[in-house]
């Protein structure tokens, strides 16, 4: 019971699940859109997208426990910035003020804080998305983070909300994908 107690309490283990529901969640959604248009025509286009992002996520998550659960010690990004340290040393420049390849770990309350803020705005983006569009709903998710999470000013989060949301809808129509415009505006109107 010990042993699994332990990873319970963990912070990490609780992004993994989220991560990995929210994957299966997404390719259990667009299967379901694909099944339902057939096969055929834009709203299976919109399954296969939603999907291919499901497993995508899925395979992310599976990496990043597989790298976990080997006791990596450090990431590969870690490595490369270290042997550019080693380098930089070599040829005799100081790097104690451009380079920091190790960052603080957050406290543990810090990690569930940001774990819990994040999961809610992922839920409110879930529930606002067939109301408001993908567009808004985009913005004022990733305005919220920015706000919130990342602890910047109101205005760099809105925006980068704006950019983010305006960005993510103009390349999603560019290729053809549906994304939803709003239940809301129908209403409206």
């Amino acid at each position: 019971m010990a042993r699994l107690s332990g990873p319970a309490r963990s912070p990490e283990t609780w992004a993994y699940v989220l991560l990995g529901a929210a994957a299966l969640i997404a390719l259990g959604n667009g299967l379901l859109l694909i099944v339902q248009a057939a096969g055929v025509g834009p709203e299976s286009a919109a399954g296969w997208f939603v999907g291919a992002a499901g497993l995508a996520l899925l395979a992310l998550v599976a990496l990043a426990v597989r790298q976990d659960r080997r006791f990596v010690a450090e990431s590969v990004v870690t490595s490369i910035a270290q042997v550019i340290v080693a380098e930089e040393e070599a040829a005799g420049r100081d790097v104690e003020e451009r380079f920091q390849t190790e960052l603080p770990s957050l406290p543990p309350r810090e990690i569930a804080r940001v774990l819990l803020i994040t999961g809610a705005l992922v839920v409110a983006w879930i529930v606002l998305l067939p109301w408001i569009g993908f567009a808004l709903a985009t913005a004022l998710f990733c305005t919220c983070y920015v706000i919130v999470v990342a602890r910047r000013k109101w205005w760099v989060g809105v925006i980068a909300g704006v950019a983010i949301g305006g960005a993510l809808a103009l390349l999603f129509a560019l290729v053809g994908v549906l994304v939803p415009a709003g239940a809301l505006w129908y209403l409206l109107s």
